[in-house]
């Protein structure tokens, strides 16, 4: 069940205690005591926040690439934050913008990284029913269950949808793959897509 340690005291009082609404109490409690325990005891307790799939913090922190599953309640959880904080004012822009804004600064493995990127660039354009569309969702699944060159199996699994994602992923993030750039079968696709819309 998603979010059950809520209920646990450690998190749940705070969460009362700090609580204003439009942001997280998490944040409330940190900026007053520097830290918050409900957040210790939750990010340890919910495979679906990144923080957990994290490791060796005295060299550098490695980040472990979060399975599937927990990857997409990752997704869903950014979506339902960002909804609850900005209610009336939430658009799937809005929430792409915060993505972007915020993506670089986050600890998280890089294949992960692309994932959301994938499906923010996908929701912003197509709504929610992109999460229940299995014609982009199982090659791209697929792709990132890889366990070799899964950035770029996961960039043609973009762009053999029927879903034109090519231009806004590229624009926001080609910088960050590499592949992206160098790797003539993606360029090509690239470039057909640029020339059909």
């Amino acid at each position: 069940m998603h979010d059950i340690s809520k209920y646990n005291p450690v998190e749940f009082i705070e969460s009362v205690r700090y609580f204003v609404g439009t942001s997280s109490p998490i944040d409330a409690c940190k900026k007053d005591k520097g830290y918050s325990a409900a957040w210790m005891h939750h990010k340890s307790h919910n495979k679906h926040h990144r923080e957990y799939w994290t490791d060796n913090y005295d060299k550098g922190t490695t980040c472990i690439k979060m399975p599937w599953k927990y990857a997409l309640e990752c997704f869903c959880d950014f979506l339902g934050a960002g909804k609850a904080y900005n209610r009336d004012k939430f658009t799937p822009e809005l929430e792409f913008n915060w993505w972007t804004s915020n993506r670089l600064n986050m600890k998280i493995n890089l294949d992960t990284r692309m994932l959301l990127d994938i499906l923010f660039v996908s929701y912003m354009r197509y709504g929610e029913h992109i999460l229940s569309d299995s014609e982009l969702l199982s090659p791209l699944r697929t792709a990132y269950e890889s366990s070799n060159d899964t950035q770029r199996k996961m960039g043609i699994a973009v762009l053999e949808s029927n879903y034109c994602l090519g231009r806004e992923f590229m624009l926001s993030f080609s910088y960050d793959y590499p592949i992206w750039r160098i790797d003539n079968t993606v360029q090509t696709r690239i470039c057909g897509i640029f020339d059909e819309e």
